[in-house]
């Protein structure tokens, strides 16, 4: 529970209610240590917020005397409260009781069976401390209404996060947003311990740029801010920060759209532009390892952030429709070579998944400015920007290793394979030591990390890895601070968090893969997943002829809606782990797990097919992921049928030129499609229902009001006709990928169905 500037301590944001309330164990005994101090080496936001200022460390020293108090002033407490089940007396005990040397009493002031107590802060160390209720009749439990836990002596506990309650806070007081304008109020509020802020430190960033004109108000003790002529920017984010002689108060990050459109994440298409191997704008940041050939699959190609922002700029991703990016990680990796999952093979980190120095870009890839002139190029488009956040694991060449591994950062060594059987604990690689989120300043260091980024170059949301293997009060940790630490009432924006479990197949509601992606999805952690599930149905559908539509037809009713009602699930035909679908489809992979693919890459990698009937099953897989409800993801390459076995094949570089004529007509109809999924609203928002299914055809509706798509799918070489009933009488749909039209008459529609293809019918304007 951090206190920031926007976040007066007074007011905490809980979410939701944990679903189970029941008796738990006893808390440990043992003390914690104050994690504000990081041991890491990493940059504290009080640095960061220093150097954005361009203010020496001891400038409030020489300001002091210039001090002014604030009208409100800072109020360091929460309030905690407790029905207990057992219905008994409530007690508050913690490490910052000592657990067994006291506790503290909460009150029933209103009779009602809640007991509550407004906890004063300011006599507290900053950092984290456990706590739990203690009940008369000797029963423990956690806080219901705190998302945040840590352990202590082995013992997982409720989380209290205190502030660094001398220095200020601001707080959003209005904020009024139009096309191109942005007005907002925020109060300075100060500790009546201090002097006052100095409004000399008063500081607004405008997109990370610092303003000459603060728009602070000493009298008033506001920064009241009017920003006219944004239009060009997208999204405009606001960074807020003074100080008092203690210091700097946490920034306040105000982030907005200008572009005046009605937008939310499911009018999402993403793209992943696995940077490596997109596009080379830059070839003095090229720089290949000499520990394996320089055009070895496993080396670095070159792709970097200047070629991911060309194709940006040169409008690729808006002819597909594309409206939010995700690009690989972009913290800084190794350059050496290290084994893999093939033996005797050298792998580089051109991927970005080996962490060494989480404050720093890939230099391969490029500077954090170039990083931000991706993000601001993006944003004046309308394009979102996710960036790939790896927080499982470190490489072993990283300080955080090397200085925390005898702090109990890490899991003891326990590999991953062939087992699978820790997922927690497991490490990928024996240089891939594995954090251990039961150690609370892993916790901190990795959340903070989290939000320094997002302050650094104002992305919209994270892909979160290997979400599996990592205990929930991390994701828990790091959704709570996000939503604390970025401040808005507009509603165009959120941050989006989208993790990665992979997982099997569907297994009917309860099986193994559902569920554990499920757990994950709710108020207090991630906004959605990758669908696996979903993958591997259209993948034995479409890709590999080994289901059939009626099949699929039976998951989606069963599937759509299981994982949450708010849940914003994204959908895929292809990733950076799989065999390509192309080759799928092309009977050169050998079954849909892709056993031995990895080996494959290396030993008979898959040629481009010559026949058009894979790329026919390609633009089909497309197609209904562009049409069907989840969020589509388009893995790079797949809109011109890139073939590729497993990793690391499949992830060869991207082809812009040279297409063959079927890889040209699969991106013409990608193009279409996404342009559709970005036109039509219903396929964006819209119910869905299955309106007919056979082995070989699919034909269901999105509807949105009055407002409807009918979309049909045929997976035969022959083409189909399939009468369907649908919304309207006496009217004509129009096929907005052929162009045909389809009578409506006594409520039904007679559709025609390509091989291997699909139609897209809209009423008739």
């Amino acid at each position: 529970m951090v206190f920031s500037c926007e976040q007066n301590p007074g007011e905490y944001d809980y979410h939701g209610a944990q679903p189970d309330l029941g008796a738990i164990d006893a808390p440990g005994q043992t003390e914690l240590p104050d994690v504000t101090t990081n041991d890491s080496g990493i940059d504290q936001t009080q640095a960061e917020a220093v150097e954005q200022l361009d203010v020496a460390p001891d400038v409030t020293e020489d300001l002091g005397k210039d001090a002014v108090p604030t009208a409100n002033a800072r109020k360091c407490t929460v309030l905690l409260s407790f029905s207990p089940p057992d219905g008994s007396q409530v007690f508050l005990a913690g490490s910052m009781t000592d657990w067994d040397k006291g506790e503290i009493a909460l009150e029933d002031s209103e009779d009602d069976g809640t007991w509550e107590i407004e906890l004063d802060l300011s006599g507290y160390e900053p950092g984290s401390y456990a706590y739990k209720f203690h009940t008369a009749a000797d029963n423990w439990y956690m806080d219901p209404s705190n998302p945040m836990s840590m352990w202590d002596a082995g013992i997982e506990n409720s989380k209290l996060r205190v502030p660094d309650c001398s220095l200020p806070e601001l707080k959003l007081l209005s904020l009024d947003v139009g096309e191109g304008e942005v007005k907002a109020v925020v109060e300075a509020r100060n500790p009546e311990s201090s002097s006052g802020v100095i409004p000399a430190t008063a500081t607004l960033l405008v997109n990370g740029e610092k303003q000459a004109k603060s728009f602070f108000d000493p009298e008033k003790g506001v920064f009241d801010i009017a920003l006219s002529g944004q239009e060009s920017k997208g999204r405009v984010t606001l960074q807020l920060s003074i100080s008092n002689e203690n210091g700097e108060c946490v920034p306040l990050v105000i982030p907005v759209w200008v572009d005046g459109k009605d937008w939310e994440w499911r009018d999402a298409v993403i793209y992943f532009a696995f940077t490596d191997r997109f596009f080379n704008a830059r070839k003095d940041n090229d720089a290949a390892s000499a520990c394996t050939d320089p055009d070895a699959p496993t080396n670095w190609h070159g792709g970097d952030f200047a070629g991911i922002l060309k194709k940006v700029q040169e409008g690729y991703f808006d002819d597909l429709g594309v409206n939010v990016l995700w690009i690989s990680p972009v913290i800084d990796n190794p350059s050496g070579c290290y084994g893999g999952q093939v033996e005797g093979i050298s792998y580089t980190s051109y991927h970005g998944y080996f962490p060494l120095d989480i404050d720093s870009t890939e230099e391969h890839f490029g500077s954090m400015d170039e990083l931000k002139d991706l993000v601001d190029a993006a944003h004046a488009r309308g394009i979102r920007v996710i960036i790939d956040f790896v927080a499982n694991h470190v490489h072993e060449d990283s300080n955080l290793y090397k200085q925390n591994k005898d702090l109990g950062w890490f899991h003891s060594f326990y590999p991953c394979e062939p087992a699978w059987d820790k997922p927690i604990e497991c490490w990928f690689q024996p240089y891939l030591p594995d954090l251990d989120y039961t150690n609370d300043a892993v916790v901190e260091t990795f959340t903070e990390n989290a939000l320094f980024w997002i302050r650094q170059t104002g992305v919209d949301g994270f892909r979160v890895d290997a979400v599996k293997h990592m205990v929930h009060n991390f994701t828990r940790t790091l959704r709570w601070k996000i939503d604390q630490s970025l401040v808005t009432d507009h509603a165009p924006f959120f941050f989006f968090m989208v993790g990665e479990t992979f997982m099997g197949e569907w297994g009917g509601g309860t099986g193994q893969a559902e569920t554990v992606i499920k757990e994950y999805v709710n108020d207090w952690e991630l906004n959605g997943q990758f669908d696996f599930p979903f993958y591997w149905q259209v993948l034995r559908a479409v890709g590999r002829d080994e289901g059939d539509f009626a099949e699929l037809a039976g998951f989606l009713e069963e599937s759509l809606g299981y994982y949450g009602k708010g849940a914003l699930m994204v959908s895929f035909i292809g990733n950076h782990d799989v065999p390509r679908f192309l080759s799928h489809a092309a009977g050169q992979i050998a079954d849909q797990w892709g056993n031995g693919s990895k080996l494959q890459a290396f030993t008979a990698p898959p040629a481009l097919p010559s026949d058009a009937e894979p790329f026919e099953r390609l633009k089909l897989g497309l197609g209904l992921i562009l049409t069907l409800p989840e969020i589509p993801m388009l893995y790079y390459g797949d809109e011109v049928g890139l073939p590729g076995a497993g990793d690391p094949d499949n992830r060869r570089d991207m082809l812009f030129d040279g297409l063959s004529p079927n890889q040209g007509s699969l991106l013409e109809f990608a193009r279409l499609a996404g342009k559709l999924r970005r036109d039509l609203a219903p396929l964006r928002r819209g119910d869905f229902a299955v309106l007919s299914s056979s082995a070989d055809t699919l034909v269901f509706v999105r509807t949105m009001g009055s407002d409807f798509v009918v979309v049909g799918a045929n997976r035969s070489a022959a083409g189909k006709n399939v009468q369907v009933a649908v919304p309207l009488d006496s009217a004509k749909l129009v096929d907005e990928v052929s162009g045909a039209k389809a009578d409506v008459s006594g409520g039904k529609a007679l559709l025609s169905l390509p091989p291997f293809g699909m139609g897209v019918f809209a009423p008739e304007p």
